[in-house]
């Protein structure tokens, strides 16, 4: 359009105004077409490739997009334990302890004590944050049958590590797997995403151009990520080798997964347990 509009400007100026007003048309013409990239360049550059223009967040903005997040997730998750009534009148007493299933790593690798323990009741859920502070890597794996209180649990000990934290821990942040592909997304881009998606308070910009990229570049969050069972069994263990692969000693993780899941993903031709993490599960209760 652009052309055609041009040629038929230029052909009225030669045919009616002479040679030397062509010429002029033509150099202001020439000049305008200069000047549509340098108009447009930038905000199409944004539109098919938005993580390139991304920047990181300074410090100021990543302390105070870390707080509003741990605060976001805090009033989320007392809301939604009023809801499934956890407190009402008090945690379901479930005791909880290490697995004697072969799915765990060496004792060495996971804790720096001379011996590894893990042992506590939901209803005590303060005792079990303090066991898992005692991890070397502070990773976690919650195993058990439907309805043992695996996703519960972890609940419970994300809002007690956002009510009494300790200085300079990541931000606890729940995630179901179910929404995660390894094949196709990088662990730390479907995080980033998720935040994008499940905070979008977190796109101000008083935190930067890229606060959620930032945070979980600098390990600013715990992922808490549900429903391990609630993939494919051939996903299940590409997530185990992905987290592997991905994981520093700077990640924590907390990892909720059926037993029975848990144990087909770790006995895979290919398959391995989460390194540096400890493995539990609850206690039978009696009637």
């Amino acid at each position: 359009m652009l052309l055609v509009g041009s040629g038929a400007v230029l052909t009225y100026f030669l045919r009616f105004r002479g040679l030397q007003d062509a010429a002029n048309v033509a150099a202001l013409i020439s000049l305008g077409f200069a000047a549509v990239p340098l108009l447009t360049s930038r905000r199409l550059w944004r539109q098919i490739s938005p993580g390139f223009s991304a920047v990181a967040s300074n410090p100021q903005q990543v302390t105070l997009a870390q707080q509003t997040l741990a605060a976001l997730i805090l009033a989320q998750w007392r809301s939604e334990a009023a809801v499934r009534q956890l407190d009402d009148p008090a945690p379901l007493a479930v005791r909880w302890r290490l697995t004697e299933l072969a799915v765990m790593d060496h004792p060495s690798h996971i804790t720096r004590l001379d011996r590894l323990r893990f042992d506590g009741c939901t209803d005590s859920i303060d005792e079990l944050v303090r066991e898992f502070r005692n991890l070397r890597y502070h990773r976690l794996v919650i195993l058990g049958e439907s309805g043992m209180g695996k996703t519960t649990l972890a609940v419970l000990m994300l809002r007690e590590l956002l009510e009494h934290p300790d200085p300079g821990e990541p931000v606890p942040v729940l995630l179901s797997l179910s929404s995660w592909d390894p094949a196709t997304e990088r662990l730390h881009a479907w995080l980033a995403r998720r935040l994008k998606e499940d905070y979008p308070a977190l796109r101000a910009t008083e935190f930067g151009s890229d606060a959620p990229g930032t945070l979980v570049a600098q390990r600013k969050i715990l992922p808490v990520l549900d429903g391990l069972d609630e993939l494919p069994e051939r996903v299940r263990t590409q997530v185990l080798i992905t987290l592997n692969a991905t994981m520093t000693t700077a990640d924590s993780m907390i990892l909720t997964c059926r037993t029975s899941a848990y144990q087909s993903a770790v006995a895979a031709p290919e398959g391995d347990i989460l390194t540096g993490g400890a493995v539990i599960e609850p206690q039978r209760a009696d009637p």
